[in-house]
């Protein structure tokens, strides 16, 4: 009589079919029925998912490795803004402005030296004719007019604009021992012909009054003197003056004419 079949020899005997078979150590435990053996249809669908599975998974892997490269660069694509014109168009704007400022500090630098090696050539400054003196409301005003050669074309420089040209008058009383007073201007661009740059006047009118604060102004000596502003395109503003040694005087008449 054979004894009555049990789970456990069930077991047993299905490991020793298989390694009878070749097939080798099951990695899943069969189904079974009610009766404790296995159902074949269930065992034999199982057992050929477990051998085409790692087939399946292998051949997968390639294009699946494909498609999570593409959505990458997709992704990347989206999120890169180099990409968007406001972000080119930023780019060339600063790289431009960036240029730019590289230029104009050449073009200052390029002008050092230039106002000390390159002064006008002052021929002649001085007075031609006192033409009054008089008080006005407590203050002494005096009108002249004077003469005025001078060459400003060697002042100029390709990165200068325009050249501020005036006459100063400076004198000393007990009150102020300092006083200088502009008596006549112009601007000489540099786009001007050459004929504008040199100033040939005779018995020039003031533009602007000598008038002192109070009413010190007669027997004064009086010091007329030619100063100019370099105005560049880019850089320092330059203010320039006529050498003390080469300047003329007068005095003022203690009477008031």
């Amino acid at each position: 009589m054979e004894p009555k079949p049990t789970k456990d020899n069930f077991e047993a005997r299905q490991i020793l079919a298989q390694i009878s078979l070749g097939i080798g150590m099951p990695h899943f435990q069969p189904k079974t029925g009610f009766s404790g053996s296995p159902t074949s249809s269930t065992w034999h669908s199982e057992r050929a998912k477990a051998r085409s599975w790692p087939k399946a998974t292998n051949a997968s892997r390639p294009s699946e490795i494909k498609r999570h490269k593409e959505r990458k660069e997709k992704t990347r694509y989206k999120n890169n803004n180099m990409h968007t014109v406001w972000v080119r168009l930023n780019a060339v704007v600063f790289f431009g402005l960036t240029v730019l400022l590289c230029l104009s500090v050449l073009a200052a630098l390029s002008k050092i030296g230039h106002t000390r090696y390159h002064q006008p050539k002052i021929h002649k400054l001085a007075l031609n004719q006192l033409r009054s003196i008089k008080n006005h409301g407590g203050v002494d005003r005096a009108l002249l007019s004077f003469d005025l050669h001078a060459d400003m074309t060697p002042a100029f420089h390709w990165n200068i604009k325009q050249i501020f040209v005036y006459v100063v008058a400076s004198y000393k009383t007990d009150t102020n021992p300092n006083n200088k007073i502009v008596l006549w201007d112009r601007i000489i661009e540099a786009t001007d012909p050459p004929s504008a740059k040199i100033i040939q006047e005779e018995n020039v009118f003031v533009k602007y009054g000598l008038m002192d604060q109070g009413a010190e102004l007669r027997g004064r000596e009086v010091q007329l003197q030619l100063m100019w502003d370099h105005m560049p395109l880019t850089g320092v503003l330059y203010m320039g003056e006529q050498e003390k040694s080469t300047t003329s005087s007068f005095t003022v008449p203690h009477e008031y004419l």
